[in-house]
């Protein structure tokens, strides 16, 4: 909602705080298209899939964006920093999380950057435990065995990364409480990662000229250099 205010200014805006709601005011409101902050994308893929709840032709995109606020988001992280991070914001950031921290995992496939991490750590004048994994899914083979008060997850990881590991910690009530810092690097365009996945749909189907014109749309968007 913030980003489309920010970035539309003449687009107007209906918000509703679920999809079951916006759905059953569609009628009324006949939207030009439908924007679902939403996660896992797959879940509201496949809530979408019965006939006749998007009106025929409008378009559905799909996305799950986060929010520094730590009330935010289904997937419910308690702060979003940007890299590269600062020592005082990253340690500022814990010292916010509200509860005494001890433990703290560190979850980034590059090994420098959790050394880094834990030297920053190191620094303060509190005193860390510090765990370290190279992606989510050996972050939850440690979380199996250890009891932790923070984790540090970086967003781009191979194997499982950090919206899929979070994803994946709905799983396991005994996590849904740790608090956890996503940490995003920059795409090349110089702005922060936000989701890892975007979907769309549309009212009545894709036809095949549709499908060719919106594949050559996207790859202008994601790969401007080819073609």
């Amino acid at each position: 909602q913030k980003l489309l205010r920010r970035h539309n200014t003449d687009m107007n805006l209906v918000v509703f705080d679920t999809l079951e709601t916006a759905l059953q005011d569609m009628a009324e409101i006949t939207p030009q298209a439908v924007f679902i902050n939403q996660a896992p994308v797959e879940k509201t893929l496949e809530q979408l899939k019965a006939p006749g709840l998007l009106p025929e032709g409008v378009p559905a995109l799909m996305c799950s964006l986060q929010d520094k606020d730590p009330r935010a988001g289904e997937l419910r992280v308690a702060d979003y920093l940007v890299k590269p991070v600062s020592r005082e914001t990253l340690l500022t950031s814990i010292h916010g999380v509200g509860k005494t921290v001890q433990t703290i995992l560190v979850v980034d496939d590059d090994a420098e950057v959790r050394q880094l991490y834990r030297r920053m750590l190191a620094s303060d004048e509190d005193t860390y435990r510090v765990l370290r994994a190279a992606d989510g899914v050996q972050a939850l083979d440690i979380l199996r065995e250890e009891s932790v008060d923070l984790i540090l997850l970086d967003v781009s990881m191979p194997r499982m990364d950090g919206f899929q590991f979070l994803e994946a910690r709905e799983q396991h009530p005994e996590l849904r409480e740790v608090p956890v810092i996503m940490i995003s690097a920059l795409d090349p365009q110089g702005e922060p990662v936000l989701s890892n996945a975007m979907a769309v749909a549309i009212g009545g189907g894709f036809s095949a000229r549709c499908v060719l014109e919106c594949s050559e749309a996207l790859i202008k968007v994601l790969s401007p250099g080819v073609g």
